[in-house]
């Protein structure tokens, strides 16, 4: 277990070392957690990459909110669309993908009374 007592107001990538007992090791993947002001909020996780039926996206928000959840295609075209509503807290949101062809996609969330975030993936 560790916790970063001290983490910045924005990105912050982390990734786990382990070490066996004849001290041979690896690394895990790296994962960015995302910091934010008070009142906004920041996608904490997509899942699973790549996806191939469905994509689930956890968001933490500072505060009750509503939005739109948007994917668009490399070209910048959006080929899903769907309101959204943010607890304060921790969300999850789900996201039919098999329609789409394969390839990589941006999500974006844009919340109605602040911010904009986004984050690429991969659908196969």
């Amino acid at each position: 277990t560790f916790t970063d007592l001290q983490p910045l107001q924005s990105y912050n990538y982390y990734r786990l070392k382990q070490v066996d007992f004849d001290e041979k090791y690896i690394y895990g993947k790296t994962v960015l957690v995302r910091f934010d002001k008070q009142g906004t909020f920041f996608i904490s996780n997509i899942y699973p990459v790549p996806a191939t039926t469905d994509l689930h996206v956890s968001v933490e928000s500072g505060i009750n909110n509503s939005g739109t959840l948007l994917v668009f295609d490399m070209n910048g075209k959006i080929v899903k669309r769907s309101a959204i509503v943010l607890h304060k807290g921790s969300n999850i949101f789900n996201v039919a993908v098999k329609e789409l062809t394969k390839g990589m996609y941006v999500l974006k969330i844009c919340g109605d009374y602040n911010g904009i975030v986004a984050e690429r993936w991969l659908k196969e």
